[in-house]
């Protein structure tokens, strides 16, 4: 069986559902200075790069690891998003 690619959807039609209990800043002390709900972790595009992050239920998208990422995605400039694909599910013969 053959995993479909998920597709891509525009900000513009429609935003993940944000469905995961998080608290995503926290200041100095490690104390939360935000709490809400998350969306899955996602692929994430402008158009031109590519990157991975999720959508806070404020709005905000958050970049993981952006310093890093050499196809940098400005948050203020994300225009596409998809659900990460599905692992393949390998088989494994019990030794006995």
């Amino acid at each position: 069986m053959e995993m479909k690619e998920p597709d891509w959807v525009k900000v513009s039609d429609r935003l993940p559902l944000c469905t995961h209990e998080a608290d995503d800043e926290h200041d100095l002390d490690g104390y939360p200075t935000w709490t809400g709900f998350v969306s899955d972790s996602l692929e994430i595009s402008d158009g031109a790069s590519l990157a991975r992050g999720h959508l806070r239920d404020d709005g905000v998208w958050v970049v993981y690891d952006a310093e890093h990422d050499f196809q940098l995605v400005e948050p203020s400039e994300i225009k596409y998003w998809k659900s990460l694909p599905v692992l393949p599910i390998y088989d494994r013969k019990i030794e006995r």
